[in-house]
């Protein structure tokens, strides 16, 4: 995701999902829990261009699941 708001830091950040207000935690980096979820290209472009931080789990697997059903996809497990 968006990292750049926050980089160098020098750890994990407290963040506030700009989507639904929900506080969550940030890595800044690889490790991150976003590193290791599926995001389309699509997703990404539509974030980078609405928000300045990164959005929630709950938030970003809403918009994934969202695009999948628009694509008729099944939903994910």
């Amino acid at each position: 995701m968006n990292h750049s708001s926050h980089e160098g830091s020098g750890g994990p950040k407290s963040v506030t999902c700009p989507r639904c207000g929900k506080a969550f935690e940030c890595r800044l980096a690889g490790d991150c829990w976003c590193a290791s979820v599926d995001v389309s290209e699509a997703i990404r472009r539509s974030l980078a261009e609405r928000y300045d931080t990164c959005i929630c789990r709950t938030c970003l697997e809403e918009l994934i699941e969202k695009e999948d059903r628009s694509q008729g996809f099944p939903a994910r497990l």
